[in-house]
């Protein structure tokens, strides 16, 4: 199995019997185009309009047991019909290239740290292409801390900057979360009915905190000591008293309460904008463009798989069936070119 990421990928020639579709259709035929979109559990299949290819999106809970066992089962199968053109994962070269080094096949990490990536890799065998089709790790800290520092200015901007997070937020979740109008999406019900997927729940609480401790000491460690540092301050406070039968509030105490209310308030609108477009909504134009660059390349017969994060989903889904193929390059990013358990680093000039 070669390794490439979107750049390289575009940039390919064609693999021995194997030549890239590259069939544009108009936007009256795109139209009319049979999707066959097809759901079932965590998956969504379709057809990518502009070649036709099967591609089949599978949304993970991320360290799930249930998730890595429908990622493997799906692609074992693709693989032993050798219908498996190429496999996007939601990863880029610098982080698959930690976790390769950090949880390698066969270490007690690789078990404890169990994920869906890794083990679409085992289970796809060799088969297929394998894309690392994420935006770079740099570039996404990058953009959350600028993310960030707008979404302080603008909550303190009562009416332009109140009406640029109204704005982003409605827009985020209608271009990531809605899906296309009449055509089957993820909803939260897949996730929340499925008892497989609950019962599970558990070990995704554990695994996912540790694997940021063990992979990313620097960003991990920080977070758990503020978090740890408020869960303090609360217990330094002094409480009030009652007085007359009535509780009376020291001045502490309710300046605490306020800072909290605050806190909280600001907390779910900077979680939400950061969510929704510093890690879906640039995040999920490269993931499509990934997953449409895969099947340019794929052999007529075989399917793409993405493996993704199941927020990615409906968003990723709508621009492959939405918007027009895009055969560009991504500015900036990493090419990979190595087998699974080797990786080197090189830039796509």
């Amino acid at each position: 199995m070669r390794t490439v990421s979107v750049t390289t990928l575009a940039r390919l020639p064609p693999q021995s019997g194997r030549h890239p579709r590259r069939v544009v259709i108009s936007a009256s035929s795109e139209r009319s185009q049979v999707w066959e979109v097809q759901k079932e559990r965590q998956v969504l299949r379709f057809r990518e309009p502009s070649t036709g290819v099967q591609v089949v999106l599978i949304g993970t809970m991320h360290y799930n047991p249930a998730s890595i066992q429908l990622v493997s089962s799906t692609v074992a199968g693709l693989a032993a019909d050798k219908t498996l053109g190429a496999l996007v994962l939601e990863t880029c070269p610098q982080r698959w290239k930690g976790t390769l080094a950090k949880q390698p096949p066969g270490s007690a990490l690789r078990s404890l740290l169990d994920n869906e990536f890794q083990a679409a890799v085992d289970a796809a065998g060799g088969e297929g292409t394998l894309v690392l089709g994420d935006q770079p790790i740099d570039g996404v800290m990058g953009e959350l801390k600028e993310l960030a520092a707008a979404t302080f200015q603008d909550a303190l901007s009562p009416w332009a900057g109140w009406a640029r997070l109204r704005t982003d937020l409605s827009r985020g979740y209608l271009r990531e979360f809605a899906g296309l109008p009449g055509v089957p999406s993820l909803a939260p019900t897949d996730l929340l009915m499925d008892p497989r997927l609950l019962l599970c729940l558990p070990v995704s609480l554990v695994r996912y905190p540790l694997g940021m401790l063990l992979k990313s000491p620097r960003f991990a460690l920080p977070t758990f000591g503020v978090l740890a540092g408020l869960d303090q301050l609360l217990n330094m406070v002094p409480v009030g008293s009652d007085v007359a039968g009535s509780y009376v509030a020291t001045p502490e105490e309710i300046f605490v309460t306020i800072l909290f209310a605050c806190l909280d308030v600001m907390q779910v609108v900077l979680l939400a904008r950061c969510f929704l477009i510093g890690l879906l909504e640039k995040r999920n134009d490269i993931l499509a463009s990934s997953v449409r660059g895969a099947c340019l390349e794929a052999a007529p017969g075989t399917a793409v798989v993405a493996v993704l994060g199941a927020a990615h989903l409906n968003g990723i889904q709508a621009r492959l069936l939405r918007e027009d193929p895009l055969d560009g390059v991504i500015p900036g990013s990493k090419a990979m070119h190595a087998d699974v358990g080797s990786v080197t680093n090189e830039t796509c000039l």
